[in-house]
């Protein structure tokens, strides 16, 4: 069982000289341009956070859930990640040292002018991780999926996530995508199976707390909401 714990709450804790935040659950926070060095955030829900030109040295997210986050510009100077989910967060820019990276699930992530060969990926998902501009040529990671999932999703959440990745070049703010894809969602009074099947994809299937589109009735399936067979 996780802690809930306001971004407040930590920073509060951090001043006056604690460190250990083992398991706590703090997701969609803005943790930009601050100094988090030596905290152990190890098995903690910190998804949809940014962390964009902080100072993260000797922090510790093991076993971490740490998707949609932005690490964009930030001091990761012996950080550990082992068995972390980072997948669809962004590292450019990034400052690696020592860097660990094992078994992390680095799926989908965008590491842009970083010196990789700092860091250790031993054992990592790097399933279309995109580390260097000749992985952009044509069309950016974001815009292919975009492309793919454009039939099986609302069109106008479609629209949503497309505004969002063109007004912000797959770098900026990648955190809050992930987070209004949610909210949308969160909205609905159920989800279809193809919607489904895109949210586990994009790792957000765990943070919509509806039911399928279909529920079992006397041994057939008969469709939810306003619609009838």
């Amino acid at each position: 069982m996780l802690q809930q714990m306001t971004k407040h709450e930590i920073l509060e804790r951090y001043k006056k000289g604690e460190r250990i935040f083992h398991k706590i659950r703090c997701i969609g926070n803005d943790f930009v341009n601050i100094n988090l060095s030596d905290v152990d955030f190890s098995g903690s829900d910190l998804s949809f956070c940014s962390f964009k030109s902080s100072t993260l040295k000797h922090t510790n997210f093991s076993n971490c859930n740490l998707i949609w986050c932005d690490f964009s510009r930030t001091i990761l100077s012996e950080t550990i990640f082992e068995k972390a989910n980072l997948s669809w967060s962004v590292f450019n820019d990034a400052f690696f040292e020592k860097t660990n990276f094992k078994k992390a699930n680095l799926s989908c992530t965008m590491i842009l002018n970083v010196n990789v060969l700092s860091s250790d990926m031993t054992g990592a998902n790097k399933y279309k991780m995109v580390k260097n501009a000749k992985d952009l040529e044509g069309s950016t990671l974001a815009q292919e999926e975009l492309e793919r999932i454009k039939d099986k999703i609302p069109y106008d959440l479609w629209l949503l996530l497309k505004f969002a990745v063109e007004r912000n070049q797959n770098s900026e703010d990648v955190s809050k995508i992930g987070s209004r894809v949610v909210s949308y969602f969160e909205k609905r009074s159920s989800i279809s199976d193809d919607e489904r099947h895109v949210l586990e994809e994009l790792g957000l299937s765990s943070y919509i707390s509806k039911p399928s589109a279909y529920e079992k009735k006397s041994g057939a399936y008969e469709k939810l909401g306003n619609y009838k067979r």
